[in-house]
Order: C-alpha cells, then structure tokens, then sequence
C-alpha cells in the first residue's frame, strides 16, 4: 500500500511539473509571437529574421523579395502607409505548448488596398490611389494565421515553410506592385499610322489582310509596333494573355504591371524576360481594347529607344511603363 501510495505521489508531481513547464512555454511563444507580429508589420527583414529557425535562408529570401518591390520608389508611401494602419491581435486560448514545439493563432487587420482600388475611376493615379486608402480605413479585411514555434537553442522559434504565413501578409506588396494606372480606348487604325510615320519615320508600314484580323506592323529604329485589328475580342484576349503568361506569371526580372477587364487590358513592362517565346530585353508594352490589340516593344536597352517607345505611346494614347 506504502508502496503504490509513493508511485501515485510520484506520478501526480511529474505531472504538475509537465504542466508547469507547458505553461511555462506558453507565456514564452506568446511573449514571442507578439515580438514577431511587431517586427512583421515593421517590415523590417533583419528583425524578423531573429524570429526564424532558418534565419540566413530567410534573410537572404526576404531581402530579395524586398529589393523587387523597392524598385518602384513612387509606391514607397503607399507600402508604407498599408503597413502602419495594419494591426494584429493574439488569440490566448489558442495557444498549444509541449515541451519542444508549440502553436498560436494571429489574426492581422488591414486595410482591403484592392476593394479601394476597384472603386476608383479610370483615370486615377497613385496619389489618387494614397488619398482614398486615407478615406477608407473602415474597409478591411483579416488574415488568420496559426503560426508554428518550436524550442531552438532554449528560443521559441517560428517554423515558416517557404515562408509562406509571412508572404501572405505581404501579398500586398506584389499585388499593388504591378496595378497599372490609366486607361485604354478605343485604339484606331490612322492613330497607328500616324505614329508609324511620325514617330518612326516608317512611310509605308506592312499590312496583311487575313480571314480573322488585319495587321499593320513594322520594325524600325529600334521599335518594333504592331496592330491587329481582330473580328472578335478572344482574339485580343489571346494576344494579351500569351504576353501576360510570360512577363506577369512567367521568368521576368525588372519591372511589369498588368491590367485586365472584360473589355480592355494592358501590359506594360521594363527588363528582361527569359521564357523562351519572349527571351531578352523588353521595354514597352501590349494593349487591348475590345477587337483590336497593339504591341510596342524595344529590345534594345538604351535611352533613345525607349523615348522613341515612349512617344509612340503617347501618340496612339496608350499608358507608358
């Protein structure tokens, strides 16, 4: 009796002391998840990487990641201003220790860039864009989050394959980075000449009459500019899709923004592609509205070519890179 009486007390003190230490570790991964969702919405790669098991591989992901969206200085308020009226909470009662690993749910609040974006007009800008997000801080949307720690050299840190929970708090980043800004109208045969003539000193463009489009190209000084003028406006819509898979989706580095409606879209790029149906150089862009489809593009990288695509643009009022 003595003795079953001992093993009972024994197993009551392990006990308490394996909830003790869980409960240990769970103010420890709350302490820490509050910490980590600070350093996110600071977006400050250094500090977030404290955080991670694989700190040297996510440093050198993230600031990659970063130096992409930084390229676009006028975007730097806009970034930065999404970020600072973003806010997180911590579900207490979610949390779940062991001894080695441990979980806790975070729920971030932001707000919807792309619900503000839809709404403004056709002709809006990037100040446009800033004005109405300061005008729409009632409109948001949440980001749940079950975010996995586990106990590293005596530190509770955050496991994050590929880094997937905190690239999809910064989705905002890519999304935003390639919006475009402005419209296209109806593009017209004699504007596309014109410009032909003018701006390239092309007289007498290549034509084509085929059963499903009209064609009027040419590659002069540097530029290459086409126009097809489809019967129907899959057409178009394959023509700007085939573009899009390969600068949007596809290999390219550099910058490139897309645009895309029922009736119109657009593609404007700078840098290089390597998928294979479009490799090298790119600067300019592709543009669609309704039956008919413009490509202006210059593969070669210096200044005089890509004013000379800036002015074509201009001429046929389609929006610049």
């Amino acid at each position: 009796m003595k003795k079953t009486k001992a093993i009972s007390i024994i197993l009551i003190a392990s006990m308490m002391m394996t909830m003790t230490g869980c409960s240990g570790n769970k103010k420890k991964i709350l302490a820490a998840a509050n910490e980590y969702a600070k350093a996110v919405l600071s977006a400050d790669i250094g500090d977030i990487a404290e955080f991670m098991v694989d700190d040297d591989e996510f440093e050198e992901a993230m600031e990659s990641f970063m130096d992409k969206y930084s390229s676009k200085e006028d975007l730097e308020d806009i970034y930065d201003f999404i970020l600072e009226h973003t806010t997180y909470e911590i579900n207490k009662k979610s949390v779940q220790a062991t001894d080695l690993k441990g979980s806790v749910e975070i729920t971030y609040t932001m707000i919807d860039y792309m619900d503000v974006y839809n709404d403004l007009d056709d002709d809006a800008d990037l100040d446009d864009f800033l004005d109405a997000l300061e005008e729409a801080e009632d409109i948001t949307m949440e980001i749940d989050q079950e975010v996995e720690f586990k106990l590293s050299k005596d530190e509770w840190k955050i496991v994050d394959d590929d880094n997937e929970g905190l690239l999809e708090v910064y989705a905002f980043y890519d999304e935003i980075y390639i919006l475009c800004w402005g419209s296209v109208g109806e593009i017209s045969v004699e504007a596309f000449l014109n410009a032909c003539e003018n701006v390239l000193g092309d007289h007498d463009p290549y034509s084509s009459d085929g059963e499903y489009l009209d064609e009027y190209f040419t590659l002069r000084n540097d530029v290459y500019a086409a126009l097809c003028v489809h019967t129907s406006t899959s057409q178009s819509q394959f023509v700007y899709e085939e573009y899009y898979e390969s600068i949007i989706e596809g290999d390219f580095e550099g910058t490139a923004s897309a645009s895309y409606d029922e009736t119109s879209g657009y593609i404007v790029c700078d840098g290089y592609c390597y998928e294979e149906d479009f490799s090298g150089y790119s600067y300019g862009g592709v543009y669609y509205y309704e039956g008919s489809c413009v490509v202006v593009m210059t593969s070669n990288d210096d200044s005089d070519a890509r004013d000379r695509v800036d002015e074509f643009l201009v001429a046929i009022g389609c929006p610049l890179p």
